[in-house]
């Protein structure tokens, strides 16, 4: 509930979930370069990759702790204000064990920045939640792909090509100022951790393993895209795909989320995902079929995202919900740098046992999904009044 319909709110926030995307986008083509250009290594440089996944499983521990005790406005401003602060630190390298401390930061920053704008979008759009999820993709989407258009300018970086995409998250910085603060119909009360978690246990579990998944088959993708002779080689065009079949065809897909039983569509999207990530994995296809398998696994991993977003924002409001939604964000980051790890240390993906371990992941998960979905009678009802 918010104190006046003030019109500055959603452009806000879309203004910002957009830029956002776009210059995160420009960080993945400058970044690299301006670590290249200090001398590291690609070993170092991967390095400084799984860093910033801890720091991102930091700012989750963090969050988690302050999203109910300090304003969420404050924290977004602070947010990018460290962000910033680190951003013109990479600039301005002169010692380079300070690399780890310049990355934390912004890693840190960073993730408390889109959790945050997240857990803003589900706060506005209230019972129209499902819209809210929708519109943070398509905007996420689109600033993914308009960064795409301009890969060539950033891909080669220097210093004025680092101020204006810092300059970027500045304007976000503004429109954070035009933010305003719900009015929570709650009682503030601290919940119990234990309690939260046995109610979102499902939920948590899910995107730990899909994460974990989805990061050790890509962490790597164009060495398995060549060793497994696929037609799409290139991890880059590859999420282009991805992310196109999120733009087409996530907004029918959430109208199923609104009507139909969302634990049975949960199911029916890790089904989706085992199959999708078999039939890329164990057969030779034609680049029309890489094209549409590619597709499916990006459609199937964002439904079962956005439909674990929605089943836990059914449960709770308020406080409650704004934890839940931290220590999922928390999961899923802690579940990527499992998996970016495991395919870090793992080593050869030549053979077999890199598709049969993964895809028996995702099959033990089902039968304990399934096991929990007949136990807890989630089949009941199977049309939700929601």
């Amino acid at each position: 509930m918010y104190k006046k319909n003030h019109l500055m709110v959603p452009i806000s926030l879309a203004f910002s979930i957009f830029l956002f995307a776009f210059a995160d986008e420009n960080n993945f083509y400058m970044l690299p370069s301006l670590l290249a250009a200090e001398g590291l290594s690609a070993g170092e440089i991967e390095y400084f990759e799984l860093l910033e996944m801890l720091g991102n499983i930091s700012a989750g521990f963090i969050l988690t702790q302050l999203v109910n005790v300090v304003r969420r406005q404050i924290l977004i401003i602070f947010s990018l204000i460290f962000f910033i602060i680190s951003m013109i630190s990479l600039m301005l390298i002169r010692e380079r064990s300070l690399l780890d401390i310049y990355f934390l930061v912004m890693s840190i920053s960073s993730f408390s920045y889109v959790v945050l704008l997240f857990i803003r979008i589900i706060e506005y759009t209230g019972s129209n939640k499902n819209y809210g999820l929708v519109a943070f993709f398509l905007l996420w989407a689109a600033g993914h792909f308009w960064g795409e258009y301009f890969k060539d300018f950033f891909v080669q970086q220097n210093l004025n090509k680092l101020v204006i995409n810092t300059s970027f998250y500045c304007l976000m910085l503004i429109a954070a100022f035009f933010d305003e603060e719900p009015i929570d119909d709650t009682e503030f009360y601290y919940s119990k951790f234990a309690v939260l978690l046995e109610n979102i246990e499902l939920q948590v579990v899910t995107v730990f393993i899909i994460s974990y998944v989805n990061m050790s088959i890509f962490w790597y993708y164009d060495a398995f895209a060549v060793v497994k002779n696929l037609a799409i080689t290139n991890m880059r065009v590859g999420e282009d795909f991805m992310w196109m079949g999120i733009i087409l065809f996530l907004l029918p897909v959430m109208y199923l989320v609104s009507k139909l039983n969302k634990y049975l569509l949960n199911l029916l999207f890790v089904l989706g995902f085992l199959v999708s990530f078999t039939l890329l994995a164990l057969f030779e296809i034609t680049e029309i079929n890489n094209i549409i398998l590619l597709t499916a696994i990006g459609l199937f991993l964002c439904s079962i995202f956005v439909c674990n977003i929605s089943i836990i924002s059914d449960k709770f409001v308020g406080n409650e919900l704004r934890t839940s939604l931290s220590i999922y964000f928390t999961m899923a980051i802690i579940g990527s740098y499992c998996g970016a790890f495991s395919a870090h240390i793992g080593g050869d993906i030549s053979n077999n046992k890199f598709i049969s371990s993964t895809c028996l992941i995702i099959l033990f998960f089902l039968l304990y999904y399934l096991w929990r979905f007949i136990k807890l009678k989630l089949y009941q009802p199977l049309i939700n009044d929601y």
